[in-house]
């Protein structure tokens, strides 16, 4: 009678086990079915033109001094193409606000031109490391006012990266003549979409280790 009872629980784990190795292989074919479908159904769901996601990252500033104390803010800017064409990115464009104010504390927007600057646009990276000033100018101006065209192709799935550096000559007699700056200004693309960007942030305090008393 063992004999028989322990054959029987013998042949109950073999079936129990193949049971089990049969349902495993078929959950995995099931499972991989689903995935299958799901990535379908995603790519259903992806614009059959270009389609442009705008993105950034965090605003990185600095003081430099050349003779006068300049405030350097360095804007990223990306935008990638997640539909099934490639498209481009035709210009950058100015809103009717100019694409540069200086405001108060007491929220005041500086009218008069009181604070010098110019913008850049920079491929190489967004970290304003020391030295930043001098080679600023090797870097072709921004200058979305004048509404030029500049074409980028963004291909499908690529990513336009770029940065905004605007330098400004904001401190005078050991003190900033600006509280905070913004940056406004939007970007035309081939398939009609246009997207803004608006950024502000405080302009750093006058620093006299930087830039002397």
């Amino acid at each position: 009678m063992r004999n028989i009872l322990m054959l029987a629980a013998t042949k109950g784990f073999r079936v129990s086990f193949k049971l089990k190795k049969e349902i495993s292989i078929t959950d995995f074919i099931a499972l991989f079915a689903i995935i299958i479908s799901c990535i379908s159904l995603w790519k259903s769901f992806q614009p059959d033109d270009g389609f442009i996601i705008s993105g950034g990252g965090i605003l990185n500033s600095k003081i430099e001094y050349d003779g006068k104390c300049h405030y350097l803010l360095s804007i990223p800017v990306e935008y990638r193409n997640s539909g099934k064409r490639a498209l481009t990115l035709q210009r950058f464009v100015t809103i009717d606000l100019p694409k540069v104010l200086f405001i108060k504390s007491n929220g005041s927007v500086i009218s008069e031109p009181s604070l010098t600057y110019k913008s850049y646009q920079v491929n190489n990276g967004s970290n304003l490391a020391y030295g930043w000033l001098k080679h600023l100018s090797k870097h072709p101006q921004f200058q979305p006012e004048k509404y030029s065209y500049t074409n980028n192709l963004i291909k499908p799935g690529d990513t336009f990266f770029t940065n905004i550096v605007v330098d400004v000559v904001a401190y005078q007699e050991g003190k900033a003549l600006a509280d905070s700056i913004a940056v406004a200004f939007d970007a035309e693309f081939s398939n009609g979409q246009v997207i803004p960007l608006r950024v502000s942030t405080d302009i750093e305090p006058y620093s006299q280790a930087i830039c002397g008393s």
